[in-house]
């Protein structure tokens, strides 16, 4: 959770290429459904460890088959990040600025709008 909202408020803040916001978006995506599963797989896992109790084997492999499946989004997530860094140069390299535009959560519009010329005399 606390990799998830730094990595969302580090995002908000910065101007990026549109093709570095795609990837931005990307990672966003992936990092979401991440933390989602994860919260939903810990409630799960904390239920059938101190509610339940299960004796039954199926039941265990079932848990370890929810975590390999954890690990994958883990992988599927970190390589996304990876590419910010490491293709986009997100973080370490500058983006020229006439290229650059705020980031914002795919659903929701700009935080910084768009300027209009202004017209001379008005």
């Amino acid at each position: 959770m606390a990799a998830y909202f730094s990595g969302l408020d580090a995002a908000k803040a910065m101007l990026v290429s549109p093709a570095t916001g795609i990837a931005l978006t990307d990672h966003f995506t992936w990092a979401d459904r991440t933390t989602w599963f994860f919260v939903f797989f810990a409630s799960v896992r904390l239920a059938a460890s101190y509610i339940w109790r299960p004796t039954n084997s199926w039941i265990m492999v079932g848990m370890f088959s929810l975590a390999v499946v954890g690990v994958g989004l883990l992988v599927l997530t970190a390589d996304r990040g990876g590419r910010l860094v490491f293709y986009h140069g997100l973080g370490v390299a500058t983006v020229p600025i006439y290229k650059e535009r705020p980031w914002t959560l795919p659903d929701r519009s700009h935080i910084i709008p768009e300027i209009a010329p202004r017209k001379h005399g008005s």
